[in-house]
């Protein structure tokens, strides 16, 4: 079975292939500009997810289209719990599988055209989804959907570490999430909704596994689930 990014640019080959440099912007006053990544060197190869330089891209033509026109946009950022140990428990293929199996939950549980992408280089374990044309009742759905989907997966940890995890699969697997949307004044920016959406996620990491924060304004939040 051949698996599908739906959001993202066609699928990347896995590992890339290495031997075709990415597209470089023309120099500028005598001097070369910083290397931009296009097609599918804007893909994080680990989860068929944008990356960081093209989510920001891509995500800042959307959040400045909506703005413009008065539509309301939501951020959801993802962060797996316990993602360090899962690596160093069952090792880094795992911790790959753990991965993919997150951005197929994002991937299921948002619409086309949403913005979807992997945050923080490639050791972040912080998903993004940038919501388009939507109100905070349905983020709020899509966020518990994507969450919920996640912890109902089963990813594969059978990799040959002896006979005793032969066959050995994952389950329960969850993530923490905050979420901003756009319905208040305060946000002005992406980056400012980026801001709140984050500080929504900490608060949701502090308070246990699994959790949804909503960033209602600047300085607060509240629960949604649990």
């Amino acid at each position: 079975m051949q698996l599908v990014t739906t959001h993202a640019p066609p699928p990347v080959q896995w590992p890339p292939d290495e031997s075709t440099p990415p597209r470089r912007a023309a120099a500028v006053v005598g001097r070369v500009a910083p290397t931009r990544p296009v097609g599918r060197w804007a893909v994080d190869f680990r989860t068929g997810l944008l990356n960081r330089w093209g989510w920001d891209e891509q995500a800042d033509r959307a959040f400045r289209y909506a703005r413009d026109r008065g539509k309301r946009l939501a951020l959801l950022v993802l962060d797996l719990d316990e993602f360090t140990c899962i690596n160093r428990v069952y090792g880094r293929a795992v911790g790959d599988a753990t991965l993919w199996a997150a951005s197929e939950a994002l991937r299921a549980g948002t619409r086309q055209g949403d913005v979807l992408g992997r945050y923080g280089g490639s050791g972040g374990d912080e998903l993004l989804a940038l919501l388009l044309d939507t109100t905070p009742t349905e983020a709020d759905r899509t966020a518990r959907a994507v969450l919920d989907a996640l912890a109902a997966s089963t990813i594969n940890a059978g990799y040959p570490h002896g006979p005793r995890r032969s066959g050995l699969a994952l389950a329960g697997v969850t993530a923490s999430a905050g979420l901003a949307t756009t319905d208040a004044d305060h946000w002005k920016t992406l980056a400012g909704l980026l801001r709140e959406a984050d500080k929504a996620l900490r608060n949701a990491k502090l308070n246990g596994r699994g959790r949804l924060r909503l960033a209602t304004q600047p300085a607060a939040g509240r629960e949604l689930a649990s």
